[in-house]
């Protein structure tokens, strides 16, 4: 049987070592799953904005395209309407309390407001988030 020459048992030094490394292995372990945490809150986030500017489009898309075509005439301002409140009392769109939104009613390419607009919605969940942007077409059927 082969035996150790010097088998005195582990140093200090060496259980120091041990420590330290598993002490970073573990530092490095919790820094993964804080940075994946952060990760899944944001798309979380991400996820509930989405959410209500889906919302606020098919309830656009369910208002009559008249009523569409008189907001584009009413809030025009510069040739375009643009950022509309969906809580203005003459439109008067379901918006979630805590979120923020914006639209616009925009002509798209070269066709003409009477047969199809670009409806352009923004969301955000508080002053300090970033806006989600969703755009579509609404045609006149």
């Amino acid at each position: 049987m082969f035996k150790f020459r010097d088998s005195r048992g582990e140093t200090l030094i060496e259980l120091l070592i041990t420590t330290f490394i598993v002490v970073m292995v573990l530092f490095v372990l919790i820094e993964v799953w804080m940075s994946g945490r952060a990760g899944v809150e944001q798309s979380w986030a991400l996820s509930k904005r989405d959410e209500v500017a889906v919302h606020l489009m098919e309830q656009l898309k369910a208002t009559p395209y008249a009523d569409l075509l008189d907001w584009e005439q009413q809030f025009r301002q510069g040739g375009q309407a643009v950022d509309l409140d969906p809580r203005d009392s003459r439109i008067n769109l379901e918006v979630p309390d805590g979120y923020g939104a914006r639209f616009d009613l925009l002509t798209y390419k070269e066709y003409p407001l009477t047969s199809m607009m670009k409806v352009v919605i923004r969301v955000r969940e508080d002053t300090e988030s970033g806006w989600l942007e969703k755009a579509s077409l609404i045609s006149n059927r």
